[in-house]
């Protein structure tokens, strides 16, 4: 059955009771044209490829949640993004499975498709120090097989410590192997050794890495620019990581330090997708 398009009936209106009555008539015509869309309206598994400005869309709030769940959402071109119709505030989130940000705009919860470089995960140590990190519910292969990791780690040690990164569980040192360059001053050194280190950190000092992962052909590969100190003493070292054999995904991810909780208080490892 085609749907009918709301038109508004003339007012004719003498009184205020006429008026009353005119209001409550047209409002009823409203709903019921509404509703009549609502139970006719193909419901969407997946967000439209492309969405009409203005145009209203019932999200199935399972497959695809813009945000409020299983409802109707109007597509505003000028965010980009999909608004509920709902006047409650929609508060920062994460999607599951999508990575998808809700964000706060005016008072209505907007969706907006998830793009390159969204912030998806940040962990920060609190509380007291530790020697590991791991971060999990992550999906490599729907991030566009890309990952930029940014590890700021503090170290209130007396010794200087190597961070080593794992994934999905592997967390045996010889199934990974890595190559690394240092420059301190006018010095520079190479190593290559059979194990996953991505970073060092120096006594007492904040160091800061920036992992570039991805993942070609099955094998999880990494590159990481890590430096020392932030005066006289500074320091950078180039990491080349490899995973020696081949993944279907990457979900988890584990960074651990030579050092007993060097990992101060303060360290954030952020990850951001492809």
């Amino acid at each position: 059955m085609a749907l009918e398009r709301y038109t508004p009936e003339n007012p004719n209106v003498l009184s205020l009771e006429d008026l009353a009555a005119y209001v409550e008539r047209e409002l009823q015509r409203v709903s019921n044209a509404f509703v009549q869309e609502q139970e006719e309206a193909d419901e969407l598994h997946v967000p439209p490829e492309r969405p009409q400005n203005g145009g209203r869309y019932l999200a199935d709030g399972a497959n695809w949640d813009p945000g409020r769940g299983r409802g109707w959402y109007w597509y505003d071109a000028t965010i980009p993004g999909f608004v509920a119709f709902t006047d409650e505030t929609t508060s920062a989130a994460t999607l599951e499975g999508q990575a998808a940000l809700v964000a706060s705009v005016g008072m209505k919860g907007v969706w907006r498709p998830p793009t390159s470089g969204d912030l998806i995960k940040s962990i920060e140590v609190i509380g007291s120090a530790v020697t590991q990190i791991d971060i999990s519910d992550l999906d490599l292969n729907s991030h566009n097989s890309y990952y930029k990791i940014v590890v700021d780690a503090l170290n209130d040690t007396g010794s200087s410590a190597t961070i080593t990164m794992t994934v999905e569980g592997d967390h045996t040192l010889t199934n990974y192997r890595n190559q690394v360059h240092l420059s301190n001053n006018t010095t520079l050194a190479g190593a290559r050794t059979n194990a996953p280190r991505i970073a060092t950190m120096e006594a007492s000092q904040l160091g800061t890495a920036v992992i570039h992962m991805h993942k070609t052909g099955g094998y999880v590969t990494a590159e990481s620019q890590n430096t020392q100190g932030r005066s006289t003493n500074m320091s950078m070292r180039s990491y080349t990581w490899v995973k020696t054999a081949t993944v279907t995904n990457v979900t988890t991810l584990r960074f651990t330090a030579s050092v007993a909780n060097s990992f101060a208080i303060g360290t954030t490892i952020k990850v951001y997708r492809g």
